[in-house]
């Protein structure tokens, strides 16, 4: 740097200083703000003009839940993001129905021009193609049937289970040969749960094979933050830049290579879409870096507080033990060294099993679901009971936090902020049925999640061989680690786990991981030692999900 630039840096430094302190002890404002007829009342924040981005920098979308606990009563409402850009904040229900109906007005489309500019850097030339050649619209046709349950799904979840029984019966080898093994489980989860969907999704040249690449992929996926400001990245946001575009490189050798012929059909049918709307390789990968975001951003946290919560309670373990254990088929001769699983029956004979699985999502979902207000637009609810309309402005968004709509007690009841097993029960049984504008882990609307049921597949089969494998025992953060909590804080009633602190900075998984190591110590269970096989039966992976 320059000598310049180091004085211009000290003065804006100085200067921001003495901003906030200013305002952070100036008299407190209303915390609603008057707003403009029909807008949704304005909240407001103690730093005028950028305090609620620095509260998304800050919390991500953490923020919204804070917000909306200072304003209880409001369905929606408006926050300042800077100066005159705002965003609307829909807590209820009915209006995130509302928002589905105005799919044309209110649309994701115009912010992916944005995301490929900030988050994955394409060229001029890529953007202006990305938006003149209806590259969003052909995506949603030729990608979204390859991920429904079908042929094509069915082969890229077989390719999955071959992998989750590798690595499963990899570790029971070891354990077997080291009966003292400690590993921390969320590293493992991630290496586990990562290779086996990026291995199913790329093929057999996946390129996340590399360790490096892995690595760099994660370093990426946790600094995207400083990116999305596109304030010289280059300096600003070093970490994810460098290691985006080591990424970048590796992926556009993957396409020029002829390694995405060997791609699942999702990945071809994504990537070709964009070859054949004209943009370079180049750009192409950097939008396939993107997929890789949600390829891997949500499934590998998933995967491993389903883990947590079901070790943490001991007597839950045990009910889900009894119900999948049946499920398992060992050998003519009733010996266990070798046990196959068809993960299709997993369907409909596992229901407390995917009861957890709903509610570790409803639970730990940070999802905001995001829209662009292309026109303005008239918000109402289909609600007998209201006649209440609300204005949205053209040229601002719509944020729709699914961690705050997950916690309504008029939706979910008086237990809302804990994690009750059991809650889906009545719903997968068919005895109840759930909205799923109020069940936002997948997204909805038009954007809904189109690997929810590749997911679900992953996730219930990966835990059912584990916890029917081996026992845990947390090496450190037992009872001495919940003096933080009181009883009502804590995420169920029997806890025995110290709840780790969160990565916020993981800004592009809804799902947060731990930010810290989760050291166990791991034995394998003496009646189910031996070799897993998985299976899975024709158009198998279609399991019931609250989102639809």
């Amino acid at each position: 740097m320059t000598e310049d630039s180091s004085t211009l840096g000290l003065a804006v430094a100085i200067g921001g200083v003495v901003f906030l302190i200013y305002h952070f002890f100036s008299p407190s404002k209303s915390l609603v703000e008057s707003s403009q007829p029909l807008e949704p009342a304005a909240v407001s924040s103690r730093i005028p003009l950028i305090g609620h981005l620095l509260g998304l920098i800050r919390d991500t979308n953490n923020y919204y839940t804070y917000l909306s606990s200072r304003v209880p009563d409001l369905p929606i409402f408006t926050i300042s993001l800077f100066f005159s850009f705002k965003a609307y904040v829909v807590t209820s229900p009915l209006l995130v129905a509302a928002v589905h109906r105005h799919y044309k007005s209110l649309s994701f489309d115009p912010l992916l021009e944005h995301t490929a500019k900030r988050l994955v850097g394409m060229s001029k030339d890529g953007l202006q193609k990305l938006t003149t050649m209806g590259v969003p619209e052909k995506l949603f046709k030729n990608v979204h049937p390859a991920m429904l349950p079908g042929l094509e799904m069915d082969h890229m979840s077989r390719v999955m289970l071959t992998r989750l029984e590798n690595a499963l019966n990899t570790l029971a080898e070891q354990v077997a040969q080291d009966e003292s093994k400690s590993l921390d489980l969320y590293r493992w989860t991630r290496q586990t749960i990562g290779l086996a969907s990026t291995d199913a999704v790329y093929g057999p040249q996946n390129p996340f094979q590399d360790p490096k690449f892995f690595e760099l992929f994660e370093q990426f996926e946790q600094n995207i933050m400083p990116l999305f400001l596109n304030f010289y990245p280059r300096v600003f946001a070093r970490k994810a830049f460098d290691a985006r575009e080591y990424c970048v490189t590796a992926y556009t050798k993957f396409i020029a290579d002829g390694s995405l012929n060997s791609a699942s059909s999702m990945v071809q049918a994504h990537d070709k879409t964009h070859l054949d709307a004209g943009l370079s390789s180049e750009d192409t990968a950097r939008q396939g870096i993107a997929l890789g975001l949600g390829v891997m951003g949500n499934i590998i946290p998933s995967s491993f507080w389903m883990l947590f919560h079901i070790y943490d309670q001991p007597e839950l373990l045990d009910e889900l033990r009894k119900e999948v254990e049946p499920l398992l088929s060992k050998d003519a001769d009733g010996k266990s060294e070798n046990v196959s699983l068809d993960v299709t029956s997993l369907q409909t004979e596992a229901p407390k099993l995917s009861s957890m699985f709903h509610e570790v999502l409803r639970y730990r979902s940070t999802l905001a679901s995001v829209r662009f207000v292309k026109e303005d637009t008239i918000l109402a609810p289909k609600d007998p009971t209201s006649t209440r309309q609300y204005m949205l402005k053209k040229g601002n968004i719509v944020q729709m936090p699914g961690h705050v709509v997950h916690r309504r007690p008029d939706t979910w009841g008086t237990d809302a902020d804990s994690l009750r097993p059991n809650r889906f029960i009545d719903f997968l049984q068919g005895n109840e049925k759930i909205q799923p504008v109020s069940y936002r882990a997948f997204g909805g609307g038009d954007h809904i999640c189109p690997g929810r049921y590749f997911s679900a597949t992953e996730v219930l089969s990966f835990v059912t061989c584990f916890i029917v494998r081996f026992n845990l025992e947390r090496t450190t953060g037992l009872e001495d680690g919940l003096s933080g909590y009181s009883d009502t804080q804590k995420p169920h009633a029997n806890m025995t786990w110290k709840e780790p602190a969160l990565m916020t900075s993981m800004f592009s998984s809804s799902i947060l991981p731990p930010r810290d190591p989760i050291p166990v110590k791991i034995t394998t269970r003496d009646e189910w030692r031996g070799s897993f096989k998985l299976t899975m039966s024709d158009a198998g992976g279609k399991f019931k999900l609250a989102s639809g």
